[in-house]
């Protein structure tokens, strides 16, 4: 659930038009509070933010 419900987050901030510096203080806020109780695979983040960007990008 953790996943589904920062996936969700990320798409909302995205559309909202939120800067991506913004977005990624976002993102390392969340790592830190995942890591702190569980293992991040490394780099599924930067993945994510590329395809949401393609996306708007072809719009």
């Amino acid at each position: 659930m953790t996943w589904a419900n920062h996936r969700d987050k990320l798409n909302q901030l995205y559309e909202q038009g939120v800067s991506e510096r913004d977005i990624g203080r976002y993102v390392e806020r969340w790592r830190l509070w995942v890591r702190s109780g569980a293992e991040v695979v490394e780099g599924w983040e930067l993945g994510f933010l590329l395809n949401l960007k393609l996306k708007h990008l072809l719009r």
